[in-house]
């Protein structure tokens, strides 16, 4: 993994862990390129109370769209 790219995902990664209670990331392998971001569906919609998986992938383009 690009050094660029890590850096910025470590950052990333740790600010959504410590700001942000509605979101969840867990990072399978302890891979900062793999992430599943789980969060619960929006009150008032027809998501409500719902939980979500998200999996995203990063590769070394992703310092680029800073």
């Amino acid at each position: 993994m690009a050094l660029r790219m890590s850096k910025r995902l470590q950052k990333e990664y740790e600010s959504i862990q410590k700001n942000n209670q509605e979101i969840k990331v867990l990072l399978p392998n302890n891979d900062l390129a793999f992430w599943h971001v789980n969060f619960m569906g929006a009150k008032g919609t027809l998501y409500e109370g719902e939980n979500f998986t998200l999996q995203l992938r990063f590769n070394n383009d992703y310092v680029s769209y800073s």
